[in-house]
């Protein structure tokens, strides 16, 4: 598709240079962030980037037109500095919305009188905040903050003038241009993309690129996994995964799947050793740990107890030390398993979020192996997309589930046993994206200043995870890791100035939403006295009532905040939430225990009904309009009514999805809660539902035939 694709747009400019810079002038509009986020596609998809993402798509069109491409990298003056970053508010084409205008989630609830999701956030759903109701709140809790802030001597306002001049200055030094040419033998054409219209700069060249961008200037993420192992008093950490690092223009389009699971079952559910793995195969440079926090590759792990007798002494005794629950006083014991997140900035800048997953320093539970294991998805986000992108992976995600539904269904039932079910043939592939929710979610974590813009300086990176509440049901965490922004406003010279104020609502509207994504509406945890107690320093943490009242794993995460951004405002009517500040940014987040999150422990038999029913709706819906189209006419009928079918189910699956708020990532969590029941249920509706749905796609596209 031209919306998301270089090489369709391509086409549709008839492979003409002159048309695809004009074309990325005039549609992709300057947003004055730093270095390489979005890349060719999600630049296109967005419809808006950085001078280093404009001219990485513009060459990526050349040479998708058979042309040459050259990155030209330059300072600008200070005066066209100004120009550009003022240019940034100037009037730009409303970003595509093709399926949007479908509206195909509204069309399908309106006709089978369902529930729209709450992620819709419209106003016309009960009990559902509106965007406007998140903006009025955010907006209300920032200004209070911003006075509570400025009492204890943080007065963002009298830092914008500086802010904007040093911003002013690194959008200079990193301006970026394209130099392209048809043939060898045709003179070079240099294109400015980031001024659109405008007149160019005048600029030199530092130096030209005619490959790939360099790693400095790109934005990437970075996994990693450590245990922590705990001998008498001395706490080590222990790297049990190397650094997965990715450029985050490429997780953009897909999800980064983490967990840590068993390697051998032992009787009573006891499992040996532990591996972590990213996106289903052992993390790059994985290793294996157990409850002694003892660490070997995970072949020797799953080759079972023998291997311990010849790896050496160091092992030797581990399967015994196991098998006790008489440890000695000194004996060594794993106390947690972290995952380290970091967000790596042009020029290498690395900001590390760090989560504890699993802990064990006030003992460990009688099940430690559920308490270990670990289900978790990454999101990257980098600014709100036409949807087209997200579309096609609902679609391939979809083809693969269909593939996969008989053999669910055949384990569910017994048919199959566990062995059999995850090593079929059809599971060798995986969707990108099990996580509708958020695929809908970037739009809502954008939003306008009044007269003025705010931009992503760096990617959202949220994580969705399972873990096991103290009451022993399943609890769904959404946790924000990271959400830089930048905010600019119109001075009296109508400059864009940078208003830190702006950057405090972004951030405090990031945290209220991100309940959203499992139906938990944040604003009255949030929406309360802002006031409170700011700290900038850990002897200062340490005299509040609200370090003191705190548990072990509370004042860890309270002490990791203020190192991550220098200061906290602890609320007094609250005991477990607090906000983290960064005085140097306005940058601020929500926090908890948990981190940046919101928790939702109310994942019933019904919720997952629903979520299963709508997979089922989907799955039915396309075998029977495959069926319902098959032979109906000629082959652009046949099309058509597929494509409508299609369509039409994914609706309904959204629809019904969001009744579970797609909440749970682990089919085997959820096969564990439901066998039994949910098809006897599904199977009396399905057909029905299904039905109408292929006999609309099917009318629809005969009246356009018979047209």
């Amino acid at each position: 598709s031209r919306y998301f694709d270089v090489d369709a747009l391509a086409e549709s400019l008839d492979y003409d240079l002159e048309a695809a810079s004009a074309f990325v002038a005039q549609r992709i509009a300057y947003e004055p962030y730093i270095g390489v986020m979005r890349g060719p596609e999600g630049t296109l998809s967005t419809e808006g980037g950085s001078s280093w993402d404009q001219a990485v798509l513009l060459a990526a069109l050349v040479n998708a037109s058979g042309g040459e491409a050259m990155l030209g990298v330059g300072s600008l003056s200070e005066a066209d500095a100004r120009r550009l970053l003022d240019g940034a508010f100037a009037q730009r084409h409303a970003v595509s919305q093709p399926l949007e205008a479908m509206n195909w989630e509204a069309k399908v609830a309106e006709r089978f009188d369902l529930p729209l999701s709450n992620l819709d956030l419209g106003d016309g759903v009960p009990n559902t905040p509106s965007l406007a109701d998140y903006e009025t709140t955010a907006r209300q809790i920032a200004s209070e903050m911003a006075v509570t802030l400025k009492a204890s001597g943080l007065d963002f306002q009298a830092q914008d003038a500086q802010r904007t001049a040093t911003h002013l200055q690194a959008l200079a030094e990193e301006y970026v241009w394209v130099r392209f040419r048809d043939t060898p033998e045709d003179e070079w054409t240099d294109a400015h993309p980031a001024f659109g219209m405008a007149e160019a700069p005048q600029v030199e060249a530092a130096k030209f690129i005619a490959s790939t961008v360099p790693q400095d200037r790109l934005h990437r993420i970075g996994v990693q996994f450590h245990i922590e192992v705990t001998q008498g008093e001395n706490r080590t950490r222990k790297a049990v995964s190397s650094e997965f690092t990715r450029p985050a223009a490429n997780l953009s389009a897909t999800q980064l799947k983490l967990g840590v699971a068993p390697n051998l079952p032992f009787e009573e559910g006891r499992s040996t050793f532990f591996t972590p793995s990213i996106n289903g195969v052992t993390a790059d440079g994985g290793k294996s740990f157990d409850l002694m926090g003892n660490i070997l590759s995970p072949e020797d792990a799953a080759a079972g107890p023998e291997i311990f007798r010849t790896v050496g002494n160091a092992f030797g005794s581990a399967m015994d030390g196991l098998a006790s629950d008489e440890e000695g006083p000194i004996a060594p014991r794993l106390t947690g398993v972290l995952l380290t997140i970091t967000s790596i900035a042009p020029g290498g800048e690395r900001v590390e979020e760090v989560r504890r997953l699993t802990d064990f320093r006030e003992g460990r539970p009688d099940d430690p192996a559920a308490a270990i294991a670990f289900d978790g998805v990454l999101e990257v986000d980098v600014g709100a997309e036409n949807g087209v992108r997200n579309m096609k992976a609902v679609l391939d995600a979809s083809a693969i589930y269909v593939r996969q539904l008989p053999y669910k269904l055949a384990f569910i039932a017994g048919d199959i046993s566990g062995i059999d079910y995850s090593r079929h043939p059809a599971f060798d592939s995986s969707a990108k994206h099990t996580w509708l929710a958020a695929l809908s979610s970037d739009a809502y974590f954008e939003h306008e200043v009044p007269e003025g813009i705010a931009v992503r300086s760096a990617p959202l990176v949220m994580m969705k995870r399972n873990l096991m509440s103290a009451a022993g049901s399943l609890a769904i965490v959404v946790d924000i890791q990271h959400n830089e922004t930048l905010a600019f406003r119109k001075d009296a010279d109508g400059h864009l100035q940078v208003s830190m104020e702006d950057a405090l609502v972004h951030g405090i509207r990031d945290t209220l939403l991100e309940g959203e994504l499992i139906n938990v509406s944040g604003i009255p945890d949030w929406a309360q006295d802002v006031g409170g107690t700011v700290v900038t320093t850990s002897e200062g943490l340490a005299e509040t009532p609200f370090w003191s009242q705190s548990g072990v794993a509370q004042q860890e995460r309270l002490q990791g905040d203020l190192e991550h951004s220098g200061a906290l405002l602890l609320p007094t009517g609250s005991e477990r939430n607090w906000w983290r500040v960064d005085p140097q940014t306005g940058v601020v987040l929500g926090m908890s225990v948990l981190g940046g999150s919101e928790v939702s422990e109310e994942v019933t038999l019904l919720e997952i009904l629903a979520e299963m029913f709508a997979g089922y709706v989907f799955a039915n819906g396309i075998i029977g309009g495959t069926q319902h189209c098959a032979g109906a006419g000629s082959g652009a009928f046949e099309f058509c009514c597929l494509t409508g079918m299609t369509l039409s189910n994914i609706g309904v699956g959204l629809v019904g999805g969001g009744l579970a708020n797609y909440v749970t990532n682990s089919f085997s969590a959820t096969y564990a809660l439901i066998s039994g029941i949910t098809f006897d249920v599904a199977t009396g509706v399905v057909p029905v539902a299904g039905d109408l749905i292929n006999d609309g796609a099917a009318t629809i596209c005969g009246a356009a035939f018979e047209r």
